[in-house]
């Protein structure tokens, strides 16, 4: 510290402004140059502060040679308030700031204007704070749901040195809060595949299905009456899914209006390759908050059902080995032994299940076809070992005889 007579001019105050908490350098504007050393006040008007919080640096400079010393930054308090409706309902008032000084050591006063109030009133002088944060829990008997409540506070802090500044006083903006009960959650069910009428079905086919095929998952879900004083106004239910059931995952997939006089809701979600999959709920009232439903998993089902007979002859007709009907599977390896037990094939089979057109070589790769000689008619014995594309990714091996008729 200097008496201000020993310092040159030109001399100064400039008051620099950034929009956040948090600014970067370069994202300060000059809002105010003083060159009066006694010049210590500026009021900022035409300011965003219900929305925004602003964070300010000082400078003093002198001239000829420049030396600027700077101070700060400081910024505004910035306020939140989560509402906690249910039996007891209460009201969680947080704030941040970022200023140079220290609010730990000093109380916070927090302010609320009641529903038909004109003005605000102080309700805690004992909120205490840290460097950076504070927060007060509101839990007045006098809270009611359905109601609005304001909030402001003020932080007092001071600067470490005592021949520094003290008392300094930083009010954050005015908030109000909708004291609104929760949505109720929904009960979510879910149909997947009928494996056991499926497997039935499969064994009656004559001939191999077209692949792909498709399934359905229909959903069908209630609203429960929890959380405790929840409430069953929902303007929308969004669906959401995730096929790999990863609970990062879920993606939406619908929406379904909520109904004051429906009961059960239901949404089909159809054309799928897959079954397997996990779907949940969400319930939207009219201020955007959600609640989310229980999750439920669907699954493929485990169905490989080989034919005991194919013609390959080129007539279109049953012209290779493959499975009648099939879950999804992710892999499906075979091998050909004729009667002697020698093997005549190995391959993956392709894309479509085509697992043998009946050529007599070995191809570990070549998705079930192959250009050597065909086989002569006769029984063959088959190994195949399918991987279902199942949650569990089952493997199973399925062992049989299959007649190769003479084209």
């Amino acid at each position: 510290p200097a008496p201000a007579a020993s310092f040159a001019a030109p001399l100064g105050y400039r008051l620099y402004r950034a929009e956040g908490q948090n600014p970067a350098a370069a994202a300060y504007t000059l809002v105010r140059t003083a060159t009066s050393l006694s010049d210590t006040t500026h009021t900022d008007t035409n300011l965003n502060t219900r929305d925004k919080a602003y964070t300010y640096r000082l400078e003093f400079f002198r001239a000829t040679p420049e030396v600027i010393e700077p101070a700060g930054p400081a910024s505004s308090v910035r306020l939140t308030a989560t509402p906690n409706p249910g039996v007891v309902p209460t009201i969680n008032v947080a704030w941040t700031y970022n200023v140079p000084w220290n609010n730990s050591g000093s109380v916070t006063r927090v302010y609320r204007k009641n529903p038909g109030s004109p003005t605000f009133t102080l309700i805690s002088s004992t909120a205490a704070g840290t460097r950076t944060t504070g927060s007060y829990l509101d839990n007045d008997p006098v809270l009611r749901l359905n109601q609005t409540y304001c909030y402001y506070v003020e932080t007092v802090g001071r600067y470490d040195s005592p021949r520094q500044p003290q008392n300094l006083v930083n009010r954050s903006q005015e908030l109000c809060v909708l004291l609104a009960p929760r949505p109720c959650r929904p009960v979510l069910t879910l149909q997947g595949p009928d494996c056991d009428r499926l497997a039935e079905l499969a064994r009656q086919f004559p001939s191999p299905l077209p692949r792909p095929l498709t399934f359905t998952n229909n959903l069908s879900w209630t609203l429960s009456n929890q959380p405790a004083g929840c409430s069953p106004d929902i303007v929308e239910y969004r669906v959401l899914y995730s096929p790999s059931c990863d609970s990062t995952a879920f993606q939406q997939i619908g929406r379904v209006p909520g109904s004051s006089t429906t009961t059960t809701f239901t949404f089909a979600h159809p054309n799928l390759t897959s079954a397997a999959g996990c779907y949940r709920i969400l319930a939207v009232d009219g201020q955007g908050t959600a609640a989310a439903s229980n999750i439920v998993t669907s699954d493929n089902c485990r169905i490989f059902v080989l034919p005991n007979i194919f013609s390959p002859n080129n007539d279109q007709q049953n012209d290779a080995f493959r499975p009648i009907f099939a879950s999804p599977v992710n892999q499906v390896k075979v091998k050909i032994f004729n009667r002697w037990g020698a093997r005549v094939y190995e391959g993956t089979a392709s894309q479509d299940l085509l697992l043998w057109d009946g050529g007599g070589t070995s191809a570990p790769d070549n998705g079930g076809r192959d250009s050597g000689a065909k086989a002569t008619a006769g029984t063959y014995y088959y190994l195949v070992e399918v991987e279902f594309a199942d949650q569990a990714r089952t493997r199973q091996t399925f062992k049989g005889w299959v007649e190769v008729i003479s084209r």
